[in-house]
């Protein structure tokens, strides 16, 4: 066990710096992010469109169920099928927060890799979809809302601590994962057997485990790190890096209902061929990757590093005790309890918004939020009520009904 507790110590320093930084980023694009002005700049013809959309869509850190809301968000505004395509297929599979997490642990070679067939493919595919969409233009129409005075550091630090709520659960996961792969390999020697595989049939294994894994783009990366220390070539853990977060089953399904299946397997298919395709192109460049094993940079680790780390794992420690506290968390009587059905809780980023939207109102206690069964069950006055159910509407959640007990 020493072993695996060394690998998981070594893997956080690895993370949890460039983490800190890319949402720390993050935090700043969202500060100036003016969402009228997005949907101005996203108008004009379809094919035009696509591209203003896939370039927009390449830094944001949004999760392949976090980018749901904003996707919904956007083409009930019009936005045409294919440009929303697009966003879609290349907003996941990167970020600020995952590119630097992946020049860490991979190379920065291999993160512009990924960074540009994250721009191809969702180029490709949006170009595609709008091929066979018949909206031609999309104009925006909006209001320009009042501009309400608001503390911008705050306003920073709360949206980069939500990038690290929203994937903080399947980090420690990849971290636990790959930790495990290192042991396993290690006293089982399956690099051997890994290795002994031809590239396209790593490449077939790593679909068969990324397309109904649902992984966001950061966490998986660890995840990533362990198959490449199994033995597998750094283009298969490319291969696997792309589909996941751009295609997996946990969206297929609310995907069919925004653009229609036609659109669903255009992109399926052209993710699919796509990341093959370009991780065996790159191959040769990926070849000489020399990611870091278990005791890669051990001796050698920064002060910055070392504290990040230990700052990684109090986070990690602190999400885990609020957890437990709100599982053990008795709540009102559920006499006093309303729920009510909703569209649009598709991860754990959904979840954050609902609960911190809940904070606002002294006389509201949320009692549960289950993005399963996409219901909230909260207790409150009239009007407490009647201003949270509306902020869930302003915050991009649709089809809010009240569940009969």
């Amino acid at each position: 066990m020493n072993r695996f507790f060394e690998s998981f110590w070594v893997l956080s320093q690895e993370l949890a710096f460039p983490l800190f930084a890319g949402a720390a980023i993050a935090g700043l694009v969202h500060l100036f992010l003016d969402k009228e002005q997005m949907t101005k700049y996203l108008s004009g013809h379809k094919y035009a469109v696509v591209f203003k959309a896939v370039l927009f869509g390449l830094p944001l850190p949004l999760c392949s169920c976090g980018v749901l809301p904003l996707a919904i968000s956007l083409r009930s505004k019009g936005l045409n099928k294919g440009a929303v395509n697009g966003f879609l297929v290349s907003t996941p599979q990167t970020g600020v927060d995952s590119f630097l997490v992946a020049a860490s642990f991979f190379s920065w070679p291999f993160a512009l890799i990924k960074l540009l067939l994250a721009l191809v493919l969702g180029l490709i595919t949006g170009l595609t979809s709008s091929f066979f969409d018949e909206d031609e233009e999309f104009v925006s129409e909006y209001e320009k809302k009042k501009n309400k005075k608001s503390n911008k550091l705050q306003a920073w630090w709360d949206h980069s601590l939500d990038v690290l709520q929203s994937i903080w659960f399947w980090l420690f996961i990849g971290l636990v994962i790959s930790s495990l792969i290192s042991l396993l390999t290690e006293q089982f020697k399956v690099n051997e057997l890994m290795s002994s595989l031809a590239l396209w049939q790593q490449m077939g294994l790593m679909l068969l485990v990324s397309l109904p894994l649902y992984v966001c783009a950061t966490a998986s990366i660890p995840i990533a790190m362990g198959f490449v220390i199994m033995g597998m070539h750094p283009a298969a853990a490319l291969v696997f890096l792309i589909a996941g977060p751009a295609s997996n089953a946990a969206v297929i399904l609310p995907l069919s209902k925004i653009l229609g299946w036609r659109h669903v397997m255009i992109q399926l298919i052209i993710v699919i061929i796509g990341s093959c395709l370009g991780a065996y192109y790159f191959s040769s460049y990926l070849s000489v990757v020399d990611p870091m094993g278990p005791s890669h940079h051990h001796e050698s680790s920064s002060w910055y590093q070392v504290t990040a780390a230990v700052l990684l794992l109090s986070f990690f420690l602190k999400q885990i005790f609020e957890v437990c506290k709100d599982k053990f968390n008795q709540g009102p009587k559920q006499g006093d309890v309303e729920s009510y059905s909703m569209d649009g809780i598709n991860c754990q980023a959904c979840v954050n918004k609902i609960k911190k939207a809940s904070q606002t109102y002294s006389e509201l206690q949320l009692v549960e939020v289950d993005k399963e069964k996409k219901f909230i069950s909260f207790q409150a006055d009239e009007k407490s009520r009647a201003l949270f159910l509306s902020q869930l509407e302003d915050l991009g959640f649709t089809n809010i009904q009240k569940r009969e007990p």
